[in-house]
């Protein structure tokens, strides 16, 4: 028995020291570890291999190489970087030399394993394309280097870099690359031609961009965000020629010397980030530094011509300097806004789908006490906003509804029957503390009516009232704190089911007695409830998060369709589906 007990709780301990380095890791993740946190996370780095791998696997994730791929497709290089002892400096020309090399070398020297191809369209070119994934691996170790307390291999000579034109991060045939950039994320992109956006890999050559933005991902670590009207010439991994349009380039020390040309001038980056216009009808082209450091050259000799830093902007015509006002900052899109354009994009398409009778896109208006609902077939009616507070939401720029008080709530109508409904709900929960939490209930208890919430847990549940269950199970990982999660109610009367998902992940299940009973959600509430009969006497079940959107279909909604929705309006590309798991058994329903 005592040997039974050590062995439960060395389980338990085990559950939570996974669960509180996942949370280590995706407040990393996101930039806002604190000090005791960064040494918790360097501490576990240090000493644990498997955080270690687990570490790396997720920054291949951020980088947008490896969604479905195992971190031994990087040829065991994650062990190499794993221990502390082994850990090299990174040195920037080693690892664009590096991704060359592995670039032209045979596939056999590179195994992977796919987990879900179908899930991912980028992962399927990783086994063929290692150049791509290489400096980013070599970039990671880097940051694995700093946190178990090495430091990577970057000098700069005083506090202006200034790059001889002979000097380049080379030595190596860039011309020839197996593959020069790939197309990591895209928002309603349309290129000239016959090119899609299924074609991932830019070998060098000339790319025009009709609509849409893109972003893409230089093999030397460059990120590259292109809005349309836009034409680009890559010439090869350190350089490139924007006729016109507008790019934004974040440039790592890895690929110190990127240089985007124009007609007139050259704009050489030393390992910084700033955005490039170029008029199609002059040719002026406007150049602003965002952070660090860009070298402004002669396009005929390359002839340093002025250093530019952070904050300041030049423009020039004709090879000559001249005056102007700063820059439109929305005309270069951050990668992280990408996410936020891809929804405007796609939410145009859900608008007309006719089985969907409720659509509130968090839009804050002139009346900010009214939530508009953006469905063409709008059955359901606006919600009234009841205390919830206008803040921002999954990007910059999207506006969301704080709930923070117990009586905080929107309320709208779902008038009629049917005989399916889902319900599909962007939050962000700040903290659970109640004993059970409203997403969206009907006001009351009725035969018919719809409850969708969570227990303290974070674990949902719902269904429809007075409904009888054969079955009723938890089968999934909770809803997170702090970060934004998609949770959607799914109920089918004919199939006889009522599922709910969260990250497009079932996580409650429930199978139905009978398959003739309706469906009559009527009056319900966002963020809160109306206590009836013998629950009157209960605490509230107010949510504390915010909710950025709420779709409701008089349908159920396929697993396909349901983990396309996630996709679509996922917050950016470190954002993961995965959640931690509960630290203890799962408690009945």
């Amino acid at each position: 028995m005592d040997h039974q007990n050590e062995s439960t709780q060395s389980s338990l301990h085990s559950i939570r020291r996974d669960r509180e380095f996942i949370e280590l890791l995706s407040t990393a993740i996101d930039g806002t570890l604190s000090d005791d946190e960064f040494a918790a996370l360097q501490q576990r780095l240090k000493e644990d291999r498997e955080a270690r791998r687990h570490y790396i696997r997720h920054r291949l994730l951020e980088a947008g190489v490896a969604r479905e791929v195992s971190v031994d497709a990087v040829g065991g290089m994650v062990d190499q970087i794993g221990h502390a002892s082994d850990v090299k400096p990174v040195d920037p020309d080693s690892s664009v030399r590096l991704a060359e090399r592995l670039a032209r070398s045979s596939d056999d020297e590179w195994s992977c394993t796919l987990a879900d191809r179908q899930r991912s369209r980028t992962a399927s070119w990783i086994i063929r394309y290692a150049a791509v994934v290489v400096p980013w691996v070599m970039l990671v170790g880097g940051c694995l280097a700093v946190l178990i307390g090495q430091r990577p291999n970057f000098w700069m000579d005083g506090e202006a870099v200034v790059l001889s034109s002979q000097l380049q991060v080379a030595q190596v045939d860039h011309v020839n690359a197996e593959v020069t950039a790939m197309l990591v994320d895209e928002a309603g992109a349309k290129f000239a031609g016959d090119r899609s956006t299924d074609d991932v890999i830019f070998n060098p050559g000339d790319y025009e961009l009709l609509e849409g933005t893109v972003h893409l991902r230089f093999a030397s670590g460059v990120d590259l965000v292109m809005q349309a009207p836009a034409k680009l010439a890559i010439d090869d991994l350190l350089h490139a020629r924007l006729a016109y349009g507008a790019v934004r380039a974040i440039v790592p020390p890895s690929a110190v010397g990127f240089t985007i040309k124009t007609t007139d001038v050259n704009f050489e980056d030393v390992g910084t980030e700033f955005g490039l216009n170029v008029s199609k009808k002059t040719g002026e082209s406007t150049m602003q530094v965002f952070d660090g450091q860009v070298n402004v050259r002669e396009a005929k000799n390359n002839g340093l011509m002025k250093s530019v830093y952070e904050g300041d902007w030049v423009r020039y015509s004709g090879g000559k300097a001249k005056p102007g006002e700063e820059p439109a900052a929305e005309q270069f899109p951050s990668p992280g806004e990408i996410g936020f354009l891809r929804w405007k994009t796609v939410r145009r398409r859900h608008v007309d789908d006719p089985s969907l009778i409720g659509w509130f896109p968090f839009t804050r208006q002139d009346d900010s006490k009214l939530l508009v609902n953006a469905a063409g077939n709008a059955l359901v009616t606006p919600g009234q906003i009841s205390g919830p507070r206008w803040v921002s939401g999954r990007w910059p720029g999207k506006d969301a509804l704080l709930f923070d008080r117990d009586t905080d709530f929107v309320e709208f109508e779902i008038p009629g029957t049917y005989e399916e409904m889902t319900i599909a709900v962007w939050i962000q929960v700040d903290r659970l503390d109640r004993e059970m939490i409203s997403i969206c209930n009907s006001n009351g208890g009725e035969n018919g009516v719809l409850h969708f919430q969570m227990n303290r847990f974070g674990l949902p549940r719902g269904g429809i009232m007075g409904a009888r269950r054969d079955e009723l199970r938890w089968v999934g990982d909770p809803v997170p704190v702090g970060k934004w999660v998609h949770v959607l109610s799914v109920t089918s009367v004919p199939e006889k089911r009522s599922d709910i998902y969260v990250n497009g992940e079932k996580v409650t299940q429930s199978v139905l007695r009978e398959n003739e009973y309706p469906i009559k959600p009527g009056v319900c509430r966002l963020g809160n409830w109306v206590p009836f009969a013998q629950f009157s006497e209960r605490p509230p079940r107010a949510l504390r998060g915010r909710m950025d959107e709420v779709a409701i279909w008089k349908r159920a909604l396929s697993d396909e369709e349901i983990s396309t929705l996630v996709d679509e309006g996922r917050p950016s590309l470190v954002w993961s589906r995965e959640n931690p798991p509960l630290e203890h058994p799962l408690p009945k329903p």
